[in-house]
């Protein structure tokens, strides 16, 4: 089970922390943290900037795995390439452990973090499928 948690009311102890650089918390940004930011004066929602997300996500898993099948010539962008490895390295870690939790400032509203956390049981979902012969 995948679970997300506030950091505004909890601790971070072994969450992974999927947000921007939070230098005052003394917290590096992740690799998974959402660049596109809410701006209510241009109409720029929260929604759009998790669909964003989702677009920047999807391209970067797509364009890391056409460039490793040797169907793409142009390398992924650098951002495209850490968000793809870290998307497989929290797949690995939540298939060997059996839980995973995200820590944000967002949640429970809506938030990247229900994105990551969806690809990621996907993406081990499918594994899983590979490795037991059967279809996911």
């Amino acid at each position: 089970m995948i679970q997300i948690i506030n950091l505004s009311d909890t601790e971070l102890g072994d969450a992974v922390y999927v947000g921007r650089p939070m230098p005052r918390k003394r917290m590096r940004g992740s690799p998974l943290a959402n660049r596109h930011k809410i701006d209510a004066k241009n109409g720029i929602t929260r929604d759009m900037c998790i669909g964003r997300f989702l677009g920047d996500l999807t391209d970067a898993r797509m364009a890391c795995w056409e460039f490793s099948r040797g169907e793409r010539r142009r390398r992924p962008t650098l951002y495209q390439e850490r968000l793809s490895a870290e998307i497989d390295h929290l797949t690995l870690l939540y298939l060997e452990t059996g839980h995973l939790t995200l820590a944000c400032w967002c949640h429970p509203q809506s938030c990247h973090a229900n994105v990551i956390a969806s690809v990621i049981e996907r993406t081990a979902s499918n594994i899983r499928a590979l490795l037991s012969g059967v279809p996911a």
